[in-house]
């Protein structure tokens, strides 16, 4: 981006200058690269990283902040720069290309490389061993809630045994049988048999 930017800008600044047509016609294909560019790295991984590297506590906070500062750039962008342009010129893109830099720096020293990671380990990266813990206990949860949403029974039995006179074991056996005839709003009604399992 940083390359396809500063190609931009020396292409504006010669046509600008010098009344260069060929570096004005260069200018259309280094708009398209700089954009091709930039629709691969933020476009999707703004919205993806942020929330990978969230702690599921704070996500949807996170989230929100996150999209509350895309919106007031779009701001800016829509209504300062105009403004810049008329005023300065295309020195007004070198401000854009010192961004690009700082952007650059920023991302090679703080960004941590997610890629080929799963879920659990990204967090374990950014919140340290401890809160993979939660993440079980709450997946757990979360996939008996989800079976018992999508109408499988869900049949709970509690053991209780005396391991000593202080200590009461609890033991669950959680059985999915068949799932029931559910009806869906865009095919017909179907009947999904699930072989019983003991978690």
């Amino acid at each position: 981006m940083l390359v396809a930017f500063s190609a931009w800008t020396i292409a504006n600044a010669l046509y600008v200058n010098f009344d260069n047509k060929a570096a004005a016609k260069a200018t259309i294909p280094l708009i398209f690269i700089y954009y091709f560019f930039y629709d691969i790295a933020y476009s999707p991984i703004l919205v993806s990283y942020t929330l990978e590297i969230l702690p599921y506590r704070i996500r949807a906070k996170g989230f929100a902040l996150m999209n509350l500062t895309v919106m007031l750039t779009i701001a800016f962008n829509q209504f300062i720069n105009p403004v810049a342009i008329d005023a300065l010129g295309w020195w007004y893109y070198l401000v854009y290309c010192g961004w690009l830099i700082i952007e650059l720096v920023f991302v090679t020293v703080f960004v941590v490389e997610t890629k080929g990671r799963t879920l659990e380990e990204t967090a374990a990266l950014f919140d340290g061993e401890q809160p993979a813990h939660d993440l079980v206990a709450m997946g757990g949860e979360a996939a008996t809630i989800t079976m018992e949403s999508r109408g499988v029974v869900v049949d709970v039995e509690v053991i209780e045994r005396r391991t000593s006179q202080s200590h009461i074991h609890i033991e669950k056996k959680i059985e999915f049988h068949e799932m029931r005839l559910r009806p869906y709003a865009d095919r017909q009604a179907t009947d999904f048999a699930i072989t019983p399992q003991v978690l």
